[in-house]
């Protein structure tokens, strides 16, 4: 009795958190997702950080597979370039350790002449606004791709300019959420995250 009594309070939970039913949220297969932040040094090569552990919660209905909900969380300090220098360099311009969180929660949807917009509040050193992400989702042989770009300018999150070493950072960065999943029609709880710090 407890056990199915459990069963149905996480199903109603999840039910809750989807709103529509057709909305089920998706499995995903976090050795195949990631997060990654780039910029480009005047002049130079781009740099590259890739969030080492994050959690997300998406979900998609329809056949074509169509975005219903997104929600992604993860720490600044998780941010890795795979050189230490340029690691300990754009943690102390980020304060991440006193603004550790990072999330993009999707509030709404806008279709641009066929481009499709996942708008909604990013969280960067302790500031939440606004981003638009361009994204595409696919559906092949019960595999689902999500692909999202964002490019911002960091000082509109009260960040000041940046270099590394003796080369500038552009102010613009690209944000890529890259997201390999299935369908979870049975809520299953198959979906077990990493650890992070956040």
């Amino acid at each position: 009795m407890k056990r199915t009594l459990s069963v149905l309070l996480g199903a109603i939970a999840t039910l809750q958190l989807f709103g529509d039913a057709n909305d089920l949220p998706l499995l995903i297969d976090y050795e195949r997702s990631s997060i990654e932040i780039s910029g480009k040094a005047f002049g130079f090569i781009p740099a590259t950080f890739l969030v080492e552990h994050f959690q997300a919660v998406v979900a998609a209905s329809g056949n074509p597979i169509r975005l219903k909900k997104a929600d992604f969380m993860f720490s600044y300090q998780d941010l890795k370039s795979g050189h230490e220098g340029r690691d300990r360099k754009i943690h102390n311009w980020l304060e991440s350790k006193t603004y550790p969180e990072g999330r993009f929660t999707l509030r709404k949807i806008e279709n641009e002449e066929g481009v499709l917009i996942a708008v909604g509040p990013l969280t960067l050193h302790g500031v939440s606004k606004e981003a638009r992400f361009e994204y595409r989702i696919e559906e092949n042989d019960g595999i689902i791709s999500l692909n999202a770009v964002a490019k911002i300018n960091y000082s509109d999150w009260g960040l000041p300019p940046l270099r590394i070493f003796i080369f500038k950072i552009r102010p613009a960065l690209k944000i890529s959420l890259n997201i390999e999943a299935r369908r979870d029609s049975q809520f299953e709880a198959a979906n077990t995250m990493p650890d992070s710090h956040f």
